[in-house]
């Protein structure tokens, strides 16, 4: 589980609580609002690397060479 606080403009304690096994109070809700029992899950994103076409010419004249 990880703890974050932190205060608000007007001095109010805000407490956000990440755990990755919900209670058995939340289990009962997700299950009644069929949502998936983890809150949360790790995603990685990899971005595909663009070739432009100014890249292709020049590579094209490095191999007529």
């Amino acid at each position: 589980m990880v703890y974050s606080t932190a205060k608000n403009k007007i001095d109010e304690l805000i407490e956000v609580k990440k755990c990755s096994e919900p209670s058995d109070k939340l289990k009962a809700i997700y299950e009644v609002l069929k949502i998936k029992k983890q809150p949360f899950t790790k995603k990685s994103v990899v971005h595909k690397l663009e070739i432009k076409n100014h890249q292709c010419a020049i590579n094209k004249e490095v191999r007529d060479d």
